[in-house]
């Protein structure tokens, strides 16, 4: 049940960032959002870009449907910390990124006991979120306050 009200939650502000409108956002690339996400996680260092064959086979996302993006997964001890950050092209499929990083994250969510996790990262697991606005999408499975921390600081870059 905790697992639908999230997905349930997350998919509820995808849809009240898309509706907003009228304004434009300040351009950024996939790097430099990821370059200030770095600034707000701890255990940055022991996080690696998988690269494009992870990012289409097991998330789902076809990379030449994106502009740009940085996915970055906990590669060192038993950890879950990760993001993605996704740049659409101009007329991009928005819907199927979304669609795919939802379908990734309730997986985590739903496979956790097959990993070798430590107990503390569950929370991180199941407090997984979405964001989006305009043409930018990522996701965090983080910490509370780091996840609260790296949220504000993409709201401050989209001001």
């Amino acid at each position: 049940m905790k697992k639908i009200a999230v997905l349930l939650a997350s998919l509820i502000l995808l849809a009240a960032f898309a509706s907003c409108g009228g304004s434009s956002l300040p351009e950024y690339t996939a790097r430099e959002i990821a370059d200030e996400f770095d600034k707000h996680i701890a255990a940055v260092n022991d996080l690696g870009e998988p690269g494009d064959d992870y990012l289409s086979a097991v998330v789902g996302v076809d990379p030449a449907g994106v502009d740009g993006y940085v996915l970055k997964l906990q590669v060192a001890g038993t950890g879950a910390d990760s993001y993605g950050v996704f740049v659409m092209k101009d007329g991009g499929d928005t819907a199927s990124v979304r669609d795919a990083l939802t379908k990734y994250i309730t997986d985590i969510q739903t496979n956790y006991s097959n990993f070798n996790y430590l107990p503390e990262e569950e929370s991180k697991i199941m407090n997984a979120e979405i964001w989006s606005e305009g043409k930018y999408i990522y996701f965090v499975v983080l910490g509370d306050a780091e996840r609260n921390s790296v949220n504000e600081a993409f709201k401050s870059m989209m001001k």
